[in-house]
């Protein structure tokens, strides 16, 4: 299954999918360091909880997939070990 969202991640946020332009433009802005003044303790700054993510996936309504193909019923099917995975990734956008 991780191979499978890893595919289709890939596969729709890969830079082959980019306009020459946006993909100069892109590598231009990410020379740049990002400097964040803000205090981390804010709330809107806290990592999501498993819980906030099961929840969120409980309550989602089971809509047509993305372009990923990937869909919330085969998200709130993974294991424990996947949705911690995700739930990292997430916490560290």
């Amino acid at each position: 299954m991780a191979d499978v969202l890893a595919e289709a991640f890939a596969s729709v946020c890969g830079a082959q999918n980019y306009a020459e332009p946006f993909l100069s433009y892109k590598n231009r802005a990410e020379r740049i360091p990002l400097r964040f003044r803000t205090k981390k303790n804010l709330s809107y700054n806290a990592d999501l909880t498993n819980g906030e993510l099961r929840r969120a996936l409980s309550t989602t309504k089971q809509t047509s997939p993305g372009p990923d193909g990937i869909t919330y019923s085969m998200i709130s099917h993974l294991s424990d070990d996947s949705l911690a995975n995700i739930l990292y990734m997430f916490n560290r956008i």
